[in-house]
């Protein structure tokens, strides 16, 4: 099982509103059944705190996964957002 998540990180023009997660994904790269999973990650670790435990507003992320299963892909998903808040 394994799991590879792409992420871009842009602002949005409302500062305090809520994390928007949206996906780029090619067709076939994921089946549309495991989606709703990786959004869901990204969205519950924006929401969450990210690394410093205040929530992530005023962004969009953009998601574009290659391959995955859904449990890797709900890890991924939370993980790609922290390494991204990490170095930005």
């Amino acid at each position: 099982m394994f799991a590879r998540v792409r992420l871009r990180v842009t602002p949005l023009p409302d500062q305090g509103a809520r994390a928007e997660v949206k996906d780029a994904l090619a067709p076939g790269t994921i089946p549309v059944s495991y989606q709703p999973a990786l959004r869901e990650s990204i969205a519950n670790a924006a929401d969450g705190g990210g690394i410093y435990g205040y929530p992530v507003t005023g962004i969009r992320v953009t998601s574009f996964a290659r391959d995955s299963t859904p449990p890797p892909c709900r890890r991924t998903g939370r993980y790609a957002f922290r390494r991204g808040a990490t170095r930005s």
